[in-house]
């Protein structure tokens, strides 16, 4: 059994040669760190999100869509932080990202 384990990881690890796995955008990596922090600042999130024109724009979307059934429209990333809260702000940076990663549109750099 010990032998099939050995072939299986040789195997493994012959697949995975050329997958790279690439480092996060900075403004994830920026996010991650204000999310540890023992008081994030909502702000300073909104501002970092800011700085990215798709990011903003898929925020913005998101919060507005049906799903959150708002009733009238979110126009600042302030607001659409504070609605949606750090850790869903975090998901869909994140999805953002890999989506991006995914499509090839690695334009983030």
């Amino acid at each position: 059994m010990s032998e099939n384990n050995e072939i299986e990881s040789a195997q493994i690890d012959e697949i995975l040669k050329g997958i790279t796995i690439p480092s996060p955008p900075q403004i994830m990596a920026d996010l991650q760190m204000e999310m540890v922090m023992p008081d994030p600042d909502l702000s300073a999130m909104a501002d970092l999100i800011s700085k990215d024109a798709g990011l903003s724009g898929s925020v913005l979307k998101t919060v507005n869509s049906p799903f959150f059934g708002l009733r009238r429209e979110i126009v600042s990333i302030k607001q659409a932080v504070t609605l949606l809260g750090i850790k869903t702000i975090l998901n869909l940076v994140n999805a953002y990202f890999l989506r991006n990663e995914m499509s090839g549109e690695n334009h983030h750099r």
